[in-house]
């Protein structure tokens, strides 16, 4: 009977050690599968907000006219410099292009709406719409200029992690008009969902159709 008892005890011992090991080998891989998640969120929120620093620095320039002070006014965006450099350049060159048909901004509010993010490694890429309202400087602007407009911008951005930092690497734009064949045509394009009513409608004729067709970097 003692040892009967014994037996007993002994294998309800067994069944806790063995379901207390199960609990901790559950709660290891649980708390695995929480950091994993909470790296790959921090990643896509890093992501994300590199890609909000570049276009706001983008529309900062256009608007301002000034690219270090677009720069450090969106300290994020110095993951995107390299990457736009020569973007931010054509900015100004439209800026200029529009001041001289009268046309300047003296405002902007802009977002991203994110549709697609992946991960693969030390590359990812990030597929999202901007929405930009840009207010137009009447001062300068026709007596029966609009107040803003309006733009809709797709956007893939490329990004490589180098030296445990994520940096753009990329901004292919989809949905802007191709520029001219010939190489020789020197313009500048300008966005291409605005309304006919806008002042950065495309004006009618070809020579000066060929000269906005480029007008966005």
């Amino acid at each position: 009977m003692f040892k009967s008892k014994l037996i007993i005890v002994a294998s309800s011992l067994f069944l806790i050690s063995g379901l207390t090991v199960t609990k901790v080998v559950q709660a290891q891989q649980n708390n695995q599968n929480n950091h994993t998640q909470t790296s790959a969120s921090n990643t896509e929120t890093e992501l994300i907000g590199i890609a909000e620093a570049a276009i706001q620095t983008e529309n900062d320039i256009l608007v301002n006219g000034n690219i270090i002070a677009a720069l450090n006014r969106n300290p994020r965006s110095s993951r995107a410099k390299v990457a736009l450099q020569k973007r931010f350049e054509k900015i100004l060159e439209r800026r200029k292009f529009l001041a001289n048909r009268k046309i300047g901004f003296k405002g902007f509010q802009t977002k991203l709406d994110i549709k697609n993010i992946q991960i693969n490694g030390d590359t990812a890429t990030l597929e999202a719409k901007e929405k930009t309202i840009r207010d137009y400087d009447l001062s300068v602007m026709p007596p029966n200029a609009p107040k803003t407009t309006e733009s809709h911008t797709d956007h893939l951005f490329s990004f490589v992690l180098r030296n445990g930092q994520w940096e753009l690497s990329s901004d292919q734009l989809l949905n802007v008009p191709s520029p001219p064949i010939k190489p020789d045509e020197k313009s500048v394009p300008v966005d291409p969902s605005v309304t006919p009513a806008d002042p950065l409608a495309p004006q009618t004729g070809i020579q000066s159709s060929f000269l906005i067709l480029r007008l966005r970097y």
